[in-house]
């Protein structure tokens, strides 16, 4: 086991040289084993040992070596720490910064409001499709508070976080989705990948 509560073991990091052509000590921790999205620090402390396994298989220089685990180090420092166990938490109850970081990735032309159009890809990508075109004008509708066509981060976490039920797409949502580990992550990935096409 490389590293206690988690299910990596060594002998993934020979094949994935051998097999799948990884090549960083990062790309081993983030999108190989996804060690990182789940518990940064415990990433951080297996990078010396994936390091020495990584250049054992691919050749690497004493300075190649020290260039990839330090590469690591900085690149594994941007992810949270370990993801709370949210089982059975229903989404309604994400935190603010959650629910500011789901508008940032929903809002794909990053003008600060979302549009209908968004906020139906926001339903397909949170899982509550909406069935019609008339079904989606009507949420739209309801969460656009002001009228101005365009929901505001605010109008979309006070729909989020809405108690009344009159909504019946929040209901739905508050019903049938919780927040576990593995949807974390998942919206963790999508903001990473985000954050990378950017940079690009």
């Amino acid at each position: 086991m490389l590293v206690e509560g988690y299910p990596f073991i060594e002998e993934e990091i020979e094949y994935a040289c051998k097999h799948e052509m990884a090549v960083t000590v990062k790309d081993m921790l983030t999108l190989r084993m996804r060690l990182a999205y789940l518990n940064s620090e415990a990433a951080k402390e297996v990078i010396p040992r994936v390091t020495d396994l990584m250049a054992e298989q691919l050749k690497w220089s004493k300075k190649e070596k020290a260039k990839q685990q330090k590469e690591a180090v900085e690149y594994v420092s941007q992810f949270g720490g370990p993801v709370a166990d949210k089982t059975g938490a229903k989404l309604k109850t994400a935190t603010y910064t959650d629910l500011r970081d789901i508008f940032g990735l929903l809002d794909d032309d990053k003008n600060g409001y979302l549009d209908e159009r968004e906020l139906g890809n926001a339903a397909q990508l949170l899982g509550f499709p909406f069935k019609t075109a008339v079904e989606l004008k009507a949420a739209f509708k309801a969460i656009d508070k002001d009228g101005n066509g365009k929901i505001t981060e605010q109008e979309f976490i006070e729909w989020w976080n809405k108690n009344e039920g009159t909504l019946k797409v929040s209901m739905k949502l508050h019903r049938t989705m919780s927040l576990t580990a593995e949807n974390e992550v998942a919206i963790d990935r999508l903001l990473f990948d985000d954050d990378k096409r950017k940079k690009l």
